[in-house]
């Protein structure tokens, strides 16, 4: 999946983030957005990997950062947005919503996340079924970059 072409693309809300121009996912892929510079944070970078274990990760999963804000653990907004231009070029771009979740560690979220170390995983990320659904998370260890 391209992030590019002739759109910018962001994560807004509790925590922020501007992909990088020109940057895609390979089909299968994984990308991972830290709250560090990989590029600069080495170290930073090499204890996430093996915080995680660096032999499960994803081929071709990439790791970018760092993001701004935070992540509250009782509850927070997050979309993935991308630009669009209106008709009227003078009005400059907007930003158009594609996909968001609003968790919160209250039913009929799922319990068991909060303050333990586990984390919400997404079930189902097709487009037919929403990060807005409660119904579409569990509860899971972390796993960034590994295959489901």
């Amino acid at each position: 999946m391209a992030l590019s072409g002739d759109v910018a693309w962001r994560l807004n809300g509790a925590v922020d983030y501007n992909f990088p121009i020109g940057i895609s996912i390979p089909a299968g892929g994984r990308l991972v957005i830290v709250g560090f510079d990989p590029a600069v944070e080495t170290s930073r970078l090499a204890g996430f990997i093996k915080a995680y274990g660096a032999t499960s990760l994803t081929p071709g999963m990439q790791i970018l950062g760092p993001w701004q804000g935070n992540l509250s653990n009782r509850g927070e907004r997050l979309g993935l947005e991308r630009t669009q231009s209106g008709p009227n070029p003078a009005d400059g771009e907007a930003w158009l919503l594609v996909d968001e979740v609003i968790y919160s560690d209250a039913p009929p979220w799922p319990a068991g996340s909060d303050g333990t170390g586990k984390v919400l995983q997404r079930i189902r990320t097709d487009a037919t079924y929403s990060g807005n659904d409660p119904a579409n998370w569990t509860v899971a260890s972390p796993s960034p970059g590994r295959a489901p």
